[in-house]
């Protein structure tokens, strides 16, 4: 199924935090059995889609993996790292620092700060790969307003502070 004539593959992946990391896991799985994921032209995801999609892409140096690369790299990384640590509790170890405490009802600038400081994601959307083109798609706390977020286009970003926004390209 990997010659030229082979369709492209549009992936949706659903929120629902780490069970669906984990579910996207299995799903990603079967299609690297099959030596699918080079057809991967398209993603569109949200909540534990996107922290799965970019702990992917984290531990595979910013590349979409291969078939080849996801079974025997990526793949058993992030079971490791889902299996052996707690992303709720790793937002939770950022209130040890007192400057952190404006963030105590704001969860994701949590989850944000641990995914930096603990899994060592620090890449920024420009880094990101052009294939396959990724489209996160969120809500705002504040005001359930939606946004989507791709690289290389004008984006609404939410500040750290919870509440201010800014625009950036």
């Amino acid at each position: 199924m990997n010659s030229s004539k082979s369709p492209l593959i549009a992936l949706a992946l659903s929120g629902g935090g780490v069970r669906a990391m984990v579910f996207h896991l299995g799903v990603l799985q079967f299609f690297a059995e099959r030596q699918l994921l080079e057809r991967v032209s398209r993603i569109s995801t949200v909540s534990g889609g996107s922290l799965l999609v970019g702990l992917m892409l984290q531990e595979n140096k910013l590349r979409w993996p291969s078939s080849e690369m996801f079974l025997s790299l990526v793949l058993p990384s992030l079971r490791k790292k889902l299996c052996a640590s707690s992303m709720q509790w790793s937002a939770v170890r950022q209130l040890r620092h007192p400057i952190n405490w404006q963030f105590i009802l704001a969860r994701a600038n949590l989850l944000a700060l641990a995914l930096e400081d603990e899994w060592g994601v620090k890449a920024k959307l420009a880094d990101l790969p052009l294939i396959p083109e990724w489209s996160v798609n969120g809500t705002t706390a504040e005001n359930g307003k939606r946004y989507l977020t791709k690289r290389n286009v004008e984006l609404w970003r939410l500040l750290r502070n919870g509440s201010s926004f800014m625009m950036m390209k």
